[in-house]
């Protein structure tokens, strides 16, 4: 501001300061539209010139961002001044017709915007006047002459001051503020402030109240201009409230607010804070008398909310009182609604804002027990939607409490409340029972969970609540559980979906709508619960047959969320569904039914994706045919879903998505292209008044403005859903590109043309969109148009890379957001990636300076962040949101550093690491930063050290104690992560850590336990094994070592270890032929290599490279030192403890050739014998060649309702049919119905009925295990099950267990000793500390009782006749899904089975051990022979079978040594008198 405007506002401040002296000079109003002359010389000059700028079409222009800035109590406050309306006004709608038919639009000479604005007496002609001249004037004003400019200050004054309504003079206060912003830094309106003067002391109060409104608006608008001089306003305001009328008070507390962001310097705030007992006094007395002076008192009120929304502590030690007494006026029942949730409105902004002042200010108790309190008060249950009662008020007070303060201030008194009074006979105060479970739940997530079966029982009383508000209430209650109480809830979800699908079928609507929605939220959690997908689907499709949008809609939804979640368990469904949904496509008009056409065109997609291709092709390409056609309709919503449809197409098909690339492509680009429309302006004035519009403006938009100046209706600029059409056209886009490759050739142009505009929109969601598609769209520039030369690209592909880099920098260095930011580098990284640093040259030093700027915090989004913080100890309320990006930035950022390391020869790359990142990210490392920063920085330093080890020279010693650290930490994230920058650095820089080995190497040890998690256990694993394969690990160690890799095996997650692991395993195995001292690890190697077999993510170079290394094996060390291992120790595969398979292989290859079977062909038959006395018989036969009868005979009686199971298992592809003769049951099998199925769909479903056998005899055994994984068993008594060798076991329910008691009876044979001596090692192997998750094994010996109480008929496992009981403990979470419960009801219905073929297998291995020894004795005999004799010959031959029977003998006599004196003993007795006489 110029010393002259300074001069003149400081002594126009200084005579409006001192309101009690008279004025020093008469005030005369610069009124030029009073005086005849200056009238005529207006309306001569002024206004026609003024009309020709501000002509055009009448509108609002496009503002780039921002909002309305009314709050909604002045908006009350303002729609108070406007009086009421009479019948006979029009609505604003109407009435705009009617200015526009008395100020004609097509010629600019004939409008009289002003005289308008002067002459007209209805009010909301005038307003509709005033927001147009407002909304032109910011569009025009620098473009006016100065004559021209001057004659509008003048007549804009003078029509605030003749104006009496307070909408109309906010519009003109704004039109000021907005001339202002430029002539004030041009000090071209010194008039401005002596004017102000002159309204502040003019005797006049509606004067005064125009002077502070102008100052409201300037304030917004110009506050750099203004702070000088905040002090002397603040007076002019204090003075105001002292000796003001109430709309003098209303408006001062409006200055007030505009006043109070800007209140940041010391002397300021204490100043402002000193005035607070003043405020505070004031306002006690306006709420006094509220029935004469409600506006005031409201306003007095938003006056202390605005305060608590600063970031400066403006009420200081004052906030109890004020908290104390706005609380004591939200519970009075004395004072007027609005009074009162004005007052609650100060209480939620406090929590809010200042949630640790706030529980040091109030009692927490206190506060929850008032706002219950207002929840209970009547009205809710008659009041509209858009109605805010009294009990609405207090459940969004307890919401906001529930959010911002810790559970334990909350929580419990809320939910004690909520229990006293869901009983009550008054039906809205069972309804605010539900509705305090219902706002809790967000914010006391983790405090219910523990209290989720109380909180369950509380909803299901207001479900079955007659009041069918009370049951929508309860029902959305339960649907915010469903979302909030994840994973706990779906423990609970048996209880709780039986509830809502009664609620579904409700006789109201409403309580129909909330059912669903809350089934939305339990559908996405239904892969563990498949056997409530029946149920559900009946639902379902009651609620696509609903009459009412909203609850298909939530049908809908739930339908997709269904899919998502099973998978292709929803492969039964889907030939029912996608028709049903098709349907919607070929709406066109109902603007509710176009929502319900949108999620049905997103569901197509999502259940595309769940079930497969296969299943859905032809369905798919009708859809899509549809899906394009309502492109045409103007549905922003339905676009959108429809991009996403056609990209869940592109990924299912592939390449044959190529033909509906040109359609799909221009669909997208015209999404990207098309027009954002009207935004409603912010307060402050985003662009240069120079620039033009950026659309035109609509009478809708008109209207909106003046409603909001009205308070009728708030306008925002975010037109969200334009937005997220445009993030999935430019998502659509990368798609296209990535599954089209060289097919999409034609369309890189306009698609990179396209990316680069929507990297700069203004919405980060699609900026983010765009870089993250540019790489994909240069994978499919490089697959169409390939270099000759091998390292380079294309000039197609350079050009991408040439127009894509500046925008991703440009980004990193500019964008404000920081999702938009950490997009942007990964894909600038990502293009780098793809190509090489010679392609990307002009460009790496850009991005490795980007990187370093973020890592060092500097960048544009992190100083943006950093300049919004709020000031309550450090608190705010997204810090943990803001957290998260942090991270996600960070980890971004920390990205690109490897692949510049992989991209640049190390002599480029090492000095621009050292110099731009590595001080920065050993910094990075230190405890002061965030765990998941922290964990990030380490991933990249192991990548580093494989990539450029050089660069990292000189960090030994402080990364060793950064290792250490972290691998001690209690985040798994940061444990791995330091566990593969261990591996990494000790392989690639052994000389930098020569003192910190034993440290790094004890530190690394503890995540070898079993305990431990899968993928920091791997990363452990491959960290042992880079050292030893790098030759860092010490001889001292080097055994352990290898055997704690080998214990810890095999890979259970991170299968990227698995080349590092067995490469090494490999190295080791083939070297000991020339290492004699490692020769004692080949059992162990051996054992490893077997354990591969069973993982299931290792490649198949891997898996050829260890077979290799066994014939290697085999072949320099023998076969009988190669396969050397010690049975019984051996360490059991984690996954399958079970040899015998699930299905019969010969059966579902038999069923395999009837379903490749040509037309008129068959398989003929085939009778299959299985262990156990099973047999099979399959018919496959030409005059029934569309169908195969699969037979079964078990030799055994079929357990109860085993047929039903059956036919529940196989309804999809099988039908139960007559019995064959001699056989137990029969399926029919659909082949026609296996050959609709895909490949795998087809694998798997021919797999399942191989299994019959399984399915029919372990169903009762299944049945136990699922109640006890699902937490339904029951304590009962034992139970006989029959094992697959015809021998019974026992099982025993119990509440958190199920026992199962296998006897183990002699036989009289060999195999008793094997038998127990196998039970025994079994035993031990399974108790042992690694295999501490398998169930718990016990043993009973001979003599001593069963575990359990068994019936009088099967008390013979006690006696002398059995070698004992092995007793297996099963536990929930053995069977907590239904694969697990098939998987352990097979293991233990086979048990028999697998301990025989283990015992069959050891005599093999025992006679092969026999047969050499003696082959060896034989050919000693035959040297010590000069001339054998045929007769010596003879006797020789004989030797092997007196050595076997000597080899018997004396194993007989060590077993019955160690079982002296038992009964045992006497049959060992009789048995080694029997191997005696032979």
């Amino acid at each position: 501001m110029a010393p002259a405007a300074q001069s003149s506002f400081s002594s126009a401040l200084a005579a409006a300061t001192d309101l009690g002296k008279p004025p020093a000079r008469s005030y005369r109003k610069p009124c030029i539209l009073h005086t005849a002359g200056g009238q005529h010389q207006f309306f001569q000059r002024g206004l026609p010139l003024l009309l020709l700028v501000i002509g055009g079409s009448i509108g609002i222009s496009v503002a780039l961002q921002g909002k309305f800035d009314l709050k909604e109590q002045q908006q009350q406050t303002s729609q108070v001044r406007a009086g009421q309306k009479t019948p006979d006004q029009l609505n604003l709608e109407q009435q705009l017709q009617k200015v526009r038919r008395q100020i004609d639009i097509e010629k600019y000479e004939n409008k009289k915007l002003l005289q308008f604005i002067q002459s007209s007496t209805t009010e909301q002609e005038r307003l509709l006047a005033a927001t147009m001249m407002r909304q032109k004037l910011k569009q025009h004003w620098r473009k006016l002459p100065p004559q021209d400019q001057a004659v509008i200050k003048g007549a804009l004054q003078t029509l605030i001051q003749q104006e009496a309504l307070t909408s109309i003079q906010t519009m003109e206060a704004e039109a000021i503020s907005i001339i202002a912003q430029t002539e004030i830094p041009a000090e071209t309106w010194p008039e401005l402030f002596p004017w102000l003067n002159g309204c502040w002391t003019s005797p006049d109060a509606r004067l005064k109240a125009v002077g502070l409104r102008v100052l409201s608006a300037l304030l917004d608008r110009n506050a750099m201009h203004m702070m000088p001089h905040l002090q002397s306003l603040l007076g002019v305001c204090v003075a105001m409230l002292r000796e003001g009328t109430p709309p003098l008070k209303v408006a001062a507390m409006e200055a007030l607010v505009a006043m109070s962001p800007y209140v940041v310097k010391e002397e300021h705030v204490k100043a402002l804070q000193a005035l607070i007992p003043q405020f505070l006094a004031m306002a006690q007395s306006l709420v006094a008398d509220a029935a004469a002076e409600e506006a005031a008192a409201i306003a007095a009120l938003n006056l202390f909310q605005e305060f608590l929304e600063c970031p400066s502590p403006l009420l200081g030690k004052q906030l109890t009182p004020v908290l104390a007494w706005t609380l004591e006026v939200g519970a009075s029942q004395q004072q007027s609604a609005d009074v009162r949730r004005a007052a609650m409105q100060v209480v939620e902004t406090a929590a809010t804002n200042k949630p640790k002042q706030f529980a040091r200010s109030l009692p927490p108790a206190r506060v929850v027990q008032t706002v219950c309190a207002l929840a209970v008060e009547p009205g809710i249950l008659d009041a509209e939607d858009d109605e805010v009662p009294i009990a609405r008020v207090g459940t969004q007070a307890l919401d906001a409490l529930a959010l911002a303060l810790p559970n334990k201030h909350v929580l419990p008194d809320a939910l004690a409340c909520a229990h006293q009074i869901i009983h009550s006979p008054e039906a809205h105060v069972r309804f605010a029972a539900c509705a305090i479970v219902h706002v809790l739940v967000e914010g006391c997530a983790d405090g219910i969970k523990e209290r989720l079966p109380d909180v369950l029982q509380l909803v299901a009383e207001g479900l079955k609540d007659a009041h069918p508000k009370v049951r929508a209430q309860a029902a959305e209650a339960l649907g915010e559980l469903a979302e909030h109480c994840q994973p706990e809830i779906n423990a609970h979800a048996r209880q709780a979906l039986p509830m809502i699908f009664q609620m579904c079928q409700d006789s109201e609507e409403n309580v129909q709508k909330q059912a669903f929605y809350a089934l939305v939220t339990f559908c996405e959690t239904l892969e563990e619960m498949p056997d409530m997908l029946p149920p559900l689907m009946e639902r379902l499709a009651f609620g696509l047959q609903h009459s009412s949008p909203e609850v298909q809609q939530s049908a809908i939804t739930a339908l997709a969320a269904s899919a998502a979640s099973v998978d292709d368990a929803f492969t039964p469904y889907a030939d029912q569904v996608l028709p049903r949904l098709s349907q919607y496509l070929s709406l066109t008009e109902d603007e509710d039914m176009l929502v319900c056409r949108a999620r049905a065109t997103e569901a197509i997609g999502i259940i595309a994706v769940a079930v497969g291709l296969a299943v859905v092709r032809d369905h798919l390409t009708r859809c899509l045919v549809q899906a394009l056609e309502g492109l045409r309709i103007d549905n922003t919503e339905l676009r959108e879903h429809t991009h996403g449809l056609l990209v869940h197409a592109a990924e299912l098909m592939h390449a044959d998505f190529v033909p509906w690339l040109p359609q799909a492509v221009k669909a997208a680009l015209d999404s990207c292209a098309q027009d954002d429309g009207a935004m409603e302006d912010s307060s402050e004035d985003e662009g240069n008044s120079d620039s033009q519009s950026l659309g035109d403006d609509s009478d809708d938009d008109v209207v909106a403005a003046a409603k909001a100046a009205l308070g009728t209706e708030h306008t925002f600029s975010v037109r969200t859903a334009v937005c997220d059409e445009k993030a999935a056209a430019t998502t659509a886009l990368g798609v296209y590109a990535e599954e089209g490759k060289a097919a999409f050739a034609p369309f890189i142009e306009p698609t990179l043309k396209c990316l680069v505009g929507m990297g700069a929109y203004l919405h980060q969601s699609v900026r983010s969109a765009a870089f993250e598609a540019l790489p994909r769209l240069l994978g499919a520039t490089i697959a169409a148009f390939p270099s000759p030369h091998e390292g380079m690209v294309s000039s197609q592909a350079q050009h991408v890379i040439d127009e894509s880099m500046p925008v991703l920098l440009r980004a990193t260095n500019a964008d404000l957001d920081k999702p938009a930011v950490a997009a942007a580098l990964t894909a600038a990284a990502a293009l780098l990636q793809a190509t090489s640093a010679l392609a990307c040259r002009q460009h790496v030093l850009g991005l490795a300076e980007a990187a370093a700027k973020v890592l060092g915090g500097q960048a544009a989004c992190q100083a943006a962040a950093v300049g919004s913080d709020d000031d309550d100890e450090g608190e705010e309320p997204d810090a943990e949101e803001d957290s998260e990006l942090e991270a996600e930035l960070m980890t971004s950022a920390m990205e690109v550093v490897p692949v510049l390391a992989a991209k640049l020869p190390p002599p480029e790359f090492v000095p621009l690491f050292q110099r731009l990142h590595r001080a920065l990210m050993l910094k990075l490392c230190q405890p002061s930063h965030p765990d998941d920063i922290r964990a990030s920085c380490l991933g990249a330093m192991g990548e580093l050290a494989k990539d450029a080890p050089a660069s990292l020279t000189g960090t030994g010693d402080a990364l060793a104690r950064v290792i250490i650290r972290e691998l001690r930490s209690k985040e798994s994230c940061n444990r791995r992560n330091a566990a593969f920058a261990c591996g990494t650095l000790l392989s690639g820089l052994p000389q930098e850590f020569g003192s910190s080995l034993e440290p790094l190497l004890q530190a690394l040890h503890p995540l070898f336990d079993a305990q431990e998690e899968d993928a920091v256990r791997d990363n452990a694993i491959g960290a042992a094994a880079r050292i030893i394969s790098a030759g860092a690990a010490p001889p001292s160690v080097l055994p352990q070592m290898v055997e704690a890799v080998v214990q810890a095996l095999p890979l259970k997650e991170d299968f990227d270890e698995a080349g590092a692991v067995y490469g090494m395993l490999c190295s080791l195995g083939s070297s000991l032929a020339a290492n004699p001292q490692m020769v004692h690890l080949l059992p162990s190697l051996v054992q490893a290599f077997g354990q591969m077999v069973t993982e299931q993510g290792i490649q198949e170079g891997i898996r050829k490279q260890v077979a290799s290394t066994v014939a290697h094996m085999q072949a320099t060390q023998g076969p009988q030192e190669a396969t050397k291992a010690d049975l019984w120790t051996a360490r059991p595969a984690r996954d399958k403890m079970y040899a015998v398979p699930e299905h019969n292989r010969a059966v579902a290859s038999f069923i395999q050739q009837a379903v490749s079977c040509a037309p008129g062909k068959a398989v003929g038959e085939a009778h299959l014998h299985e262990f156990g006395g099973c047999r099979y018989l399959l018919l496959h036969e030409k005059q029934s060649a569309h169908e195969l009868s699969l037979s079964l005979a078990s030799g055994t009686a079929l357990p109860a309702s085993s047929t039903a199971q059956v036919a529940a298992a196989f309804q999809d592809v099988a039908r139960i049919g007559p019995c064959e003769q001699g056989y137990d049951i029969t399926l029919q099998v659909s082949l026609e119905a296996l050959r609709k199925l895909g490949d795998l769909e087809q694998h798997r479903a021919v797999c399942r009925l191989a299994s019959l056998r399984k399915v029919l005899f372990t169903a009762p055994l299944r049945n136990l295990l699922l109640q006890l994984g699902q937490g339904r068993a029951a304590p009962g008594p034992a139970r006989v099950a029959e094992g697959c060798l015809g021998q019974s076991f026992f099982v025993k329910p119990g509440a958190a267990q199920l026992l199962v008691v296998f006897p183990l009876y002699l036989s009289g044979q060999d195999s008793d000793i094997l038998r127990h001596s196998f039970v025994q090692n079994f035993v031990e192997a399974q108790n042992q500390a690694d295999l501490r998750s398998a169930p718990r094994c016990s043993l009973t010996h001979p003599g001593q009782p069963p575990p359990i109480s068994l019936p009088s008929s099967t008390q013979q496992i006690g006696d002398s006749n059995a070698l004992g009981c092995l007793s297996l403990t099963i536990l929930p979470q053995h069977a907590a899904t239904h694969q697990q419960a098939d998987k352990v009801a097979w293991m233990l219905h086979t048990f028999y089975a697998y301990m025989e073929q283990h015992i069959t297998a050891f005599k093999v291995h025992l006679h092969s051990q026999m047969r050499r020894q003696a082959d060896t004795l034989l050919q000693q005999l035959e040297q010590t022979r000069i001339h054998p004799t045929p007769q010596a010959r003879t006797a020789a031959v004989r030797t092997p079978v007196r050595l076997a029977s000597k080899s018997k003998v004396q194993a007989l006599e060590a077993v019955q040594s160690s079982f002296a004196g038992s009964p045992l003993a006497r049959k060992l007795s009789s048995r080694l008198s029997q191997l005696s006489v032979s």
